[in-house]
């Protein structure tokens, strides 16, 4: 059974940037010249057009209301498949990878009288537009003091932070009655959790921090990985492999990239 929010999304999508169905007038004092531009959708998960506009307004934000001028470093947080789809059919569980994540960060980073600083995003699409909860975000390369300096981490115990990551987010399945505390149990115990938590290195610079914070923000969907074959929709991925879908089955799997309406992903 489709979600509302999936049939009106696609209703308004089919309506985005057609001047019949609305526009604005604009028009130059100087030169006096004028021109329709229509309105568009809006609409998160399946726009291209409109998630690439959500995706450039977003680093802008950032970059001038929100980071300081400090170094920063692109994080991104991944659970292990079979958690995945309680994700899918419970969107309110992504508050979890909200919570584990900044904990995790939080006990293996912070510093007395000092603050971390934070930007995370929900991505739900992998590669292949495969169903793939996870978060990407923006952390400044130190601890913020009481008069506002940074001071910069001493070293970063990835492999702790990862392991704090995953033991957090099971705690709370478990927690829910999700899982088991033997499957829990059994996770843990493995050399490959399948939790995975990278960070790049530090980078302090206009086109960086906007080029990245496009990327943390950016819609599911990639116009460029998309052709049409025959009567198949055909998504080519980074390394060159395809994904052949019919159109029922490509509509299926990209409206479950749709966030709920008020979801917040950031």
């Amino acid at each position: 059974m489709l979600r509302d929010e999936v049939l009106q999304v696609l209703d308004e999508y089919l309506n985005c940037g057609l001047l019949e169905h609305g526009a604005a007038r604009v028009y130059c004092d100087s030169c006096k010249h004028s021109l329709l531009v229509a309105f568009s959708c809006k609409k998160r998960g399946i726009c291209p057009s409109c998630g690439m506009k959500r995706a450039v307004k977003f680093a802008e934000h950032l970059y001038h209301e929100v980071l300081e001028d400090v170094p920063t470093r692109h994080v991104v947080f991944s659970i292990l498949k079979r958690l995945r789809l309680h994700f899918r059919y419970n969107r309110k569980l992504c508050d979890i990878l909200f919570k584990a994540a900044w904990r995790s960060l939080s006990e293996l980073l912070g510093v007395d009288d000092a603050e971390l600083a934070l930007v995370l995003t929900l991505q739900t699409a992998g590669e292949a537009l495969n169903w793939n909860p996870h978060l990407h975000g923006m952390l400044a390369d130190g601890v913020f003091l009481e008069d506002g300096t940074l001071k910069p981490f001493d070293e970063i115990p990835l492999g702790a932070i990862q392991d704090r990551f995953a033991e957090l987010i099971l705690a709370e399945f478990a927690k829910r009655e999700l899982i088991t505390d033997d499957v829990m149990s059994q996770v843990l115990s493995q050399k490959h959790t399948g939790f995975s938590v990278w960070m790049g290195d530090p980078f302090q610079d206009e086109q960086s921090d906007k080029f990245v914070a496009r990327y943390v923000e950016r819609g599911p969907l990639s116009l460029e990985k998309l052709s049409m074959e025959d009567d198949l929709v055909v998504y080519t991925t980074k390394d060159g492999t395809t994904h052949e879908f019919d159109a029922g089955e490509f509509l299926a799997l990209l409206s479950s990239h749709i966030p709920n309406t008020y979801e917040s992903i950031t």
